[in-house]
């Protein structure tokens, strides 16, 4: 049978943690997430059809809206939700800053303590836990939204979201064993995340070079925007192993140390993210059969199907696993086939591509951050070893 819109949005909720329950006999300390259906405001601003609480406290809310209705995300200056919530409500902070809009089968989500707060879509909704970790990065107790990077120097040098972090944290890059095409494609994609594109192609020869550049930028995401997590997708389980052993080779550009000792590096070749990890090496099928809990494919069932299936939510490797997916070779196969994987979690996507097609092109939204300019691959004495 069929799902309403209203059974979508709740079994998505459950299963990313949330415990829905009916106003006015909700028990907002029954778990750490709890949503309450048709939340009445004050002023004959009506209800919310659904108000999430952390610890007993107002976080945010989802708006529900017609299966026929576009999508454009919850308005963060609207009227209703910010003149209506009623002052005797407790909450966090005010206005709320978590908002989303859903139809059952599509959901925006808009963060409004990003600095240019702009809705993005999600395949299912975040866990409890990870909005209390946004709150704690970006509150000191129940401090008003607008003053918290204002007049706390700690939240201004931190910033209050990964894309804020980005925006202010990121200092001059160390060129040390850069060559210009590297130094550009940094510095682009660096651009572009400050500009807040969800989705970047770079156009660059593969190789040794290319792979630096790549992991120069993840360092960088790492250590000054904080970055939880990173999931590198390559072609092949063999390119993976000689992917980490780049790595674990590689001394990070600050303090001359292996980069896997500032970013701990899983080769993520089971069913479970390690706490610890920085950044994740996978397969596009690994991650597949991983989200859908099955075996991997064989390559003759695979060949048969124009893309993979739609698939669920998968509490194990929730939508906020990584804040960043770069995708290795990426071409056109990739990002038709395997979209509905790209798109699972709520990351920023970067394509790493020596020939960039239409197609994927279009896939990241006509962002192109890099042209590739025929650079003398071997100037700066970098050995060219393909990881294609």
């Amino acid at each position: 049978m069929m799902q309403n819109k209203h059974d979508q949005i709740e079994h998505g909720l459950q299963s990313a943690g949330w415990l829905v329950q009916n106003q006015p006999d909700a028990d907002l300390q029954a778990s750490l997430g709890v949503v309450v259906r048709d939340y009445p405001l004050a002023r004959n601003y009506g209800t919310i059809d659904y108000l999430l609480h952390l610890e007993g406290k107002a976080v945010g809310l989802i708006e529900v809206q017609a299966e026929t209705t576009a999508l454009t995300g919850v308005p963060i200056d609207s009227e209703k939700y910010n003149r209506g919530l009623p002052f005797t409500l407790r909450l966090f902070t005010r206005p709320l800053p978590f908002l989303y809009q859903s139809s059952g089968s599509a959901i925006q989500f808009t963060h409004t303590f990003d600095p240019m707060p702009s809705p993005r879509s999600l395949c299912g909704f975040h866990r409890p836990e990870t909005l209390r970790a946004w709150l704690e990065d970006s509150m000191v107790g129940e401090t008003p939204r607008d003053m918290a990077a204002e007049y706390f120097p700690e939240h201004r040098r931190r910033g209050r979201s990964f894309h804020e972090r980005v925006l202010i944290n990121m200092p001059s890059l160390v060129t040390d064993g850069l060559n210009a095409e590297q130094i550009k494609v940094i510095t682009n994609l660096e651009t572009s995340f400050k500009e807040n594109q969800p989705r970047a192609l770079v156009e660059m020869k593969s190789g040794t070079e290319r792979t630096l550049a790549a992991i120069r930028f993840l360092e960088r995401l790492v250590q000054f925007a904080d970055a939880r997590r990173v999931l590198y997708l390559v072609n092949s389980a063999d390119i993976g192993q000689r992917l980490r052993k780049f790595i674990q080779d590689t001394l990070s550009l600050d303090n001359n140390t292996p980069f896997t000792q500032s970013c701990p590096t899983q080769h993520l070749t089971d069913d479970r993210l390690e706490a610890s990890a920085r950044l994740c090496i996978a397969t596009l099928p690994q991650i597949y059969t991983l989200l859908v809990n099955q075996d991997p494919l064989e390559e003759n069932k695979m060949s048969k199907l124009k893309e993979v299936p739609p698939f669920p939510y998968n509490s194990t490797f929730p939508i906020e696993s990584f804040d960043v997916v770069i995708i290795d070779t990426c071409n056109a196969s990739i990002t038709t086939y395997f979209r509905p994987v790209l798109e699972y979690f709520d990351a920023a996507l970067i394509g790493l591509t020596e020939n960039p097609t239409q197609e994927a092109i279009d896939f990241f939204n006509q962002n192109l951050v890099m042209d590739y300019e025929d650079p003398q691959s071997n100037a700066d004495g970098l050995n060219v070893i393909s990881f294609d």
